[in-house]
């Protein structure tokens, strides 16, 4: 399968180590370039970086591991807006928290619908 992650942190590289080894074809994809390259590097395999928008074109999934308040912008960049990721399914495993301690307590409709406007519809949502 082929996974693009956006995001460099330590979530994309748990994940991105794990698929690796069961062989998948990882694209990286972050704000930094360096950064998507050294952990393309550190995952190993035919792990690779790329550009946002290069990296959803290919992928059979995509894995949003960004904090919760970098979530719309990343969709757009990676071309969510102008179907870019019309049916590819996205792995989100972002919640609103503020770093290092506490929720943030925007309003429930807020939350639910971070980035949706930016989020094409799949199967299953």
């Amino acid at each position: 399968m082929r996974i693009s992650i956006l995001g460099t942190g330590h979530l994309a590289e748990a994940l991105g180590r794990c698929w690796v080894r069961a062989g998948h074809r990882i694209t990286v994809a972050g704000r930094s370039p360096e950064k998507a390259a050294a952990l393309a590097r550190r995952l190993g395999g035919a792990t690779r970086a790329a550009a946002a928008r290069e990296a959803v074109s290919e992928a059979d999934a995509v894995l949003l591991a960004v904090p919760w308040d970098a979530a719309g912008a990343v969709l757009e960049a990676a071309g969510g807006s102008g179907g870019g990721l019309a049916g590819i399914p996205i792995i989100d495993p972002t919640n609103p928290v503020e770093h290092g301690w506490a929720w943030c307590w925007a309003p429930r409709a807020a939350r639910t619908r971070n980035g949706s406007r930016r989020r094409p519809r799949a199967g299953g949502w």
